[in-house]
């Protein structure tokens, strides 16, 4: 897993670590827990509101960064965590942001309506069965993960180290419960 500043420059390549627990939702705030040495040269490098970006491109922004005599224990959120900084605005002389469509292409208009500077962008929209919403001074996450879960989409975040962002896009699960109606193989 690499190591970025805040502002995405490369800092470091972790290696080595004493623990590492990734928790992924399928809607939501991922959470990664790091603990590593004290004496790992990757102490140094690790800062607040820094990235850790997983192999796979997951990327995670470091909130809490708790130092002991042996050990310092990393807690860092994906990036939903972005979203739940913004509410949703709408442009002056409206009432809300609404939006007809795909819940991929609604969630992506109420997110490029109330990024304000956020290092973010969408992926291009995807189709769906249309729905319509709108949204009015609410948490953009929380609308997110509201709109997606009735559509039973789940939300993605890949670093784009290229261009110094977070690309947001959407993605249609696989039921692989136990007796599933479709009867793909279950995970266990």
């Amino acid at each position: 897993m690499r190591v970025y500043s805040p502002e995405f420059d490369y800092l470091y390549n972790i290696t080595s670590f004493l623990k590492l627990q990734e928790v992924k939702r399928y809607t939501g705030t991922s959470i990664l827990t790091l603990v590593i040495a004290v004496s790992e040269d990757a102490a140094y490098y690790l800062q607040k509101n820094g990235w850790i970006v997983m192999d796979d491109g997951d990327p995670y922004i470091i909130k809490h960064i708790k130092q002991g005599l042996e050990e310092i224990t990393v807690t860092a959120y994906g990036g939903h965590q972005l979203l739940k900084q913004r509410v949703t605005v709408p442009a002056t002389g409206q009432y809300a942001i609404e939006r007809t469509g795909s819940a991929d292409a609604v969630v992506k208009y109420f997110i490029n309506q109330s990024k304000r500077g956020l290092p973010l962008v969408t992926a291009a929209v995807q189709g769906g069965v249309s729905i319509s919403d709108q949204s009015r001074l609410k948490n953009l996450g929380d609308e997110v993960e509201r709109v997606l879960s009735g559509a039973g989409r789940g939300e993605k975040y890949t670093f784009d180290a290229d261009n110094k962002q977070i690309v947001f896009d959407t993605y249609l699960g696989v039921d692989r419960s136990v007796g599933n109606a479709d009867d793909k193989p279950p995970v266990v």
